[in-house]
């Protein structure tokens, strides 16, 4: 269970870090909601309050490394969202794999008009 929260952690964290480095504000403001919510994951993961900050700092430092190397993908995946509005996990999971696998080809971004 602490393995899949923890991953979920990374995921809710990755929104403010990509905005943070599209935007390169590095201010890390947030809505109240999002920072409760934050806090209550990490605590389920370390236990412990005095744990909390430490381990914030480390998933947001592990998002922004993780959006950095693939940030091709997060375009792709925004440019395919502005196009679609809706998207299917199936397809997300497909380009990411295409991604991961280094096959790019032709994105959505190519078909937007």
């Amino acid at each position: 269970e602490a393995g899949r929260i923890a991953d979920y952690f990374i995921a809710h964290r990755a929104g403010v870090a990509a905005e943070a480095i599209l935007t390169g504000d590095r201010d890390w403001r947030e809505s109240a909601d999002d920072l409760d919510e934050a806090v209550r994951l990490a605590l389920r993961v370390v236990g412990s309050c005095d744990k909390v900050l430490p381990y914030l700092e480390q998933a947001r430092d592990h998002a922004v490394e993780l959006l950095s190397r693939h940030w091709d993908a997060v375009e792709e995946l925004a440019w395919l969202l502005l196009r679609e509005r809706v998207v299917e996990g199936e397809v997300v999971r497909q380009m990411l794999q295409r991604y991961l696998e280094g096959e790019k080809g032709d994105g959505p971004r190519d078909q937007v008009a």
